[in-house]
């Protein structure tokens, strides 16, 4: 497996894994991006959230941690923008799409194994 720096706290995902697989980390990186860049180029096993993890076709999908969501999603904007046609509209894009990502995350876990 390859990890965060064992200093990382305050997550559950990396709480999760520090306890579950204590001795078992091949590399710990300071940094998501160099710990994508080990699992991408075949070194081991990661942790990724869904975002990181659907933008690269490559990666295979291994389970899902016991572990809930850790954090909310704000998407925020200047107060003077956020009527702006332009602006709206990529709001609400994204809005729309971590709603589906969530929405099929959550009919993913619901279905017995």
């Amino acid at each position: 497996m390859i990890g965060i720096d064992a200093h990382a706290r305050g997550r559950p995902i990396f709480d999760w894994a520090k306890e579950n697989f204590p001795t078992e980390v091949l590399l710990r990186h300071n940094s998501v991006p160099a710990v994508f860049t080990s699992v991408r180029n075949g070194v081991g096993v990661g942790f990724y959230s869904d975002f990181v993890a659907a933008g690269d076709p490559e990666l295979v999908f291994c389970f899902r941690p016991p572990v809930p969501p850790a954090a909310e999603v704000w998407l925020v904007t200047d107060e003077r923008l956020r009527h702006v046609p332009r602006v709206r509209a990529v709001m609400d894009v994204i809005k729309e799409l971590v709603k589906e990502i969530s929405g099929q995350r959550m009919a993913a876990e619901a279905v017995p194994a």
